[in-house]
């Protein structure tokens, strides 16, 4: 994942299908730590960095990321 400026006024309060996902970024300088999520429609989705479902969806994006790369070589 990248990090980005933008910060979130609402953030979905309930777990995303982690294979609907594509991409991620986390926030820096917002008053919630949040990770802003992207889905297959390219649609952001803002999440609170802290809940675990969260960090799940990171990991597995973070896993399918590195197969994706390995892919490549």
């Amino acid at each position: 994942g990248t990090v980005t400026f933008e910060c979130c006024e609402y953030f979905k309060p309930t777990p995303i299908i982690h294979k609907r996902l594509v991409s991620y970024k986390e926030t820096i300088g917002c008053s919630t730590p949040t990770v802003i999520f992207t889905n297959r429609r390219n649609k952001k989705i803002c999440a609170k960095a802290s809940e675990k479902w969260v960090q799940a969806a990171v990991r597995f994006l973070e896993r399918r990321l590195k197969n994706e790369e390995r892919r490549r070589h």
